[in-house]
């Protein structure tokens, strides 16, 4: 047994059973003759073939020896060389293949069946899997995450920032009554109702206001507070023993901003014929000389009446009043008969 090196055109010996022929002894009549050869472990190259030489010794002389290549009749050279695959993954096909990858499984494995290999290697994101591939939406999520060299910055009340690269815990501080220092605080369970993740104040509930604790208003006092919006401003008016005349009859400094609700006048006497009315006139912070009047209706009362109560202002170019206004009130017109008035603002402070 030879090898032929194709390339470089040579035999080189392998093995030979020389040393042990096999005696013809059939005659003329064809028969099977065998010989077995020991080949040892032998490197070829692609390239290069095996080459079967058979030699026939004529030790007799005068002999012809034919050795058949044709017709029904064929010499054979059979060996006990392995297959090219003895054995893949347990399959002992001549002839496998890889199957395209699957993803059965909760980890990458290899699955052979047939002549076919299948790897399989499931998605990370799927139940059970303990290790896998990630999809290209998780990749994308996955790479734009944060960075450890970002950080998270606080100002108080807040505190605990830093960078990503550990574990951070914020914490706040506690708020202060100074009216600036933010933070938490605790209130009592009564102060607030919860429902579905609300918070809101409890009024019905919450702590009612008193002469020694902060608080909520109740209605009553409510009522009661609301109540002091309502102020008077008045001027009296007095003959002197005689009878009121025409003029100004006094100022009225006004402490606070204020709209006029309605005007009331009491006096005495009165008769037929008898007019007592007013003009007021207003200036801030100075003496006064424009009519809030105007050409509306003058605070008035006339005839036998003696009093004209809760009249609303009818025409008057201005009822607001801004605080540190000055009113002044001046009689335009009176009756002999009169002796003695009051006029009265009423005015809601705003």
């Amino acid at each position: 047994l030879y090898q032929y090196d194709t390339v470089g055109l040579s035999l080189s010996l392998i093995a030979t059973g020389s040393g042990a022929p096999e005696a013809i002894t059939g005659g003329t009549t064809p028969d099977l003759y065998l010989t077995a050869l020991s080949v040892p472990q032998t490197t070829l190259a692609t390239t290069d073939r095996l080459a079967v030489r058979v030699w026939v010794n004529n030790g007799g002389g005068g002999r012809t020896i034919t050795l058949f290549t044709e017709d029904n009749r064929f010499s054979q050279v059979i060996t006990s060389f392995p297959s090219g695959i003895v054995s893949l993954n347990g399959l002992t096909g001549a002839v496998q293949t890889f199957a395209n990858p699957g993803t059965s499984g909760t980890a990458p494995s290899w699955s052979s069946a047939g002549t076919a290999h299948t790897i399989n290697i499931p998605l990370a994101s799927a139940a059970g899997v303990t290790a896998g591939l990630i999809s290209k939406t998780d990749y994308d999520t996955f790479n734009g995450k944060v960075g450890p060299t970002r950080t998270i910055s606080t100002t108080a009340p807040l505190a605990g920032g830093g960078d990503l690269s550990a574990d951070r815990t914020l914490s706040i501080a506690d708020a202060a009554a100074d009216g600036t220092t933010k933070g938490a605080a605790a209130f009592t369970a009564s102060d607030f109702n919860s429902a579905a993740g609300v918070i809101s104040i409890d009024y019905a509930n919450g702590q009612s206001a008193s002469s020694s604790n902060k608080g909520f208003l109740t209605s009553a006092d409510w009522t009661r507070f609301d109540s002091f919006k309502t102020q008077t401003i008045s001027v009296s008016v007095d003959g002197s023993g005689g009878v009121i005349t025409a003029g100004n009859k006094g100022y009225v400094r006004v402490p606070y901003a204020c709209t006029i609700s309605f005007w009331s006048i009491i006096t005495t006497g009165g008769g037929t014929g008898a007019v007592l009315s007013f003009d007021i006139l207003r200036a801030n912070n100075a003496i006064p000389s424009l009519s809030i009047v105007g050409a509306g209706t003058k605070p008035n009362v006339s005839g036998a009446t003696q009093l004209s109560a809760n009249t609303a202002p009818a025409g008057w170019t201005s009822l607001n009043l801004v605080a540190n206004d000055i009113l002044a009130f001046n009689v335009d017109s009176g009756a002999a008969v009169y002796t003695w008035a009051i006029l009265q603002l009423t005015v809601t402070r705003t």
